[in-house]
């Protein structure tokens, strides 16, 4: 009963767009093993434990916060940052899942992931919108540094 959206009115043409559904009021986007430039990795595989059935053709595994953290930090999407703001406020944040995650995205090709996460991260946290441990911004911009560094020797 759910029907399908256009894509393209919200994520333009960007490649790993979702299929787009709306139920009820309820807006959905489906995405399969990557979240725009996010690759689903196998931890995040297994911190999603919420788990939604939906007659035998649909289960859904929804993602754990430390991971939408991440996911949400690669749009510029005002409502995405909005989001992260309700998540760290609304749970208890062990940030050193984070930072081992934005390590993971980049073994996995996932190049802009530590840029974005700690670009979005400081944002907020400069404007004082959420607290981020000055030791994990810190982390965040020391791996990026190495990323730079390594790129450059190509």
């Amino acid at each position: 009963g759910a029907k399908e959206l256009d894509v393209t009115l919200i994520y333009g043409l960007k490649n790993n767009s979702p299929i787009l559904l709306e139920f009820e009021n309820c807006r959905f986007d489906l995405f399969m093993n990557k979240v725009i430039t996010s690759i689903f990795s196998e931890k995040m595989k297994s911190r999603a434990e919420q788990i939604h059935e939906f007659g035998k053709n649909l289960i859904v595994k929804v993602a754990d916060v430390h991971d939408l953290i991440i996911m949400k930090s690669v749009t510029s999407r005002i409502k995405d940052l909005e989001d992260i703001i309700v998540i760290v406020k609304k749970n208890v944040i062990n940030w050193n899942i984070i930072v081992e995650e934005a390590k993971e995205q980049i073994n996995l090709g996932n190049e802009r992931a530590v840029l974005s996460l700690g670009e979005k991260l400081e944002k907020l946290n400069n404007q004082r919108a959420i607290t981020i441990p000055k030791v994990i911004l810190d982390e965040l911009w020391r791996l990026l540094k190495r990323q730079v560094g390594k790129g450059s020797r190509r």
